[in-house]
């Protein structure tokens, strides 16, 4: 994934679409700004509001957000077992037993996720 900004990936081999989702370089920088601006509150929301959404169409998803104080959004959990982990090494979300539609959902988390953050940045 050489993308500067997030996009949607169709692997040919595996016959479906995944996120791919850089984090900022800075992102580590960024992460205590998140918090204090309340941007962890508005990603469980959104969350929230994805989940409900979701419900008509495939039942309660289940979306779940695992946080860590010093990296901030570590991991998307969706249904039984799939989801998006942090890679810290390549700075991106790392999918694992995903399929088109629920890349969609995670993917879209993670790309607001990444938006809250680079709103973090100082205005100097």
């Amino acid at each position: 994934m050489d993308a500067e900004y997030p996009q949607f990936i169709f692997v040919e081999h595996r016959g479906q679409v995944f996120p791919g989702v850089r984090l900022p370089t800075d992102y580590m920088t960024l992460v205590p700004s998140f918090y204090e601006r309340g941007g962890r509150t508005r990603i469980e929301d959104y969350t929230k509001n994805l989940d409900n959404s979701l419900e008509d169409i495939y039942g309660k998803p289940g979306i779940r957000l695992q946080w860590d104080c010093e990296r901030g959004l570590v991991n998307i959990s969706i249904g039984i077992s799939g989801g998006l982990d942090l890679n810290c090494n390549s700075l991106s979300f790392q999918e694992h037993n995903l399929g088109s539609e629920t890349s969609l959902a995670v993917g879209s988390i993670a790309i607001n996720y990444v938006y809250e953050l680079s709103k973090s940045r100082s205005k100097e």
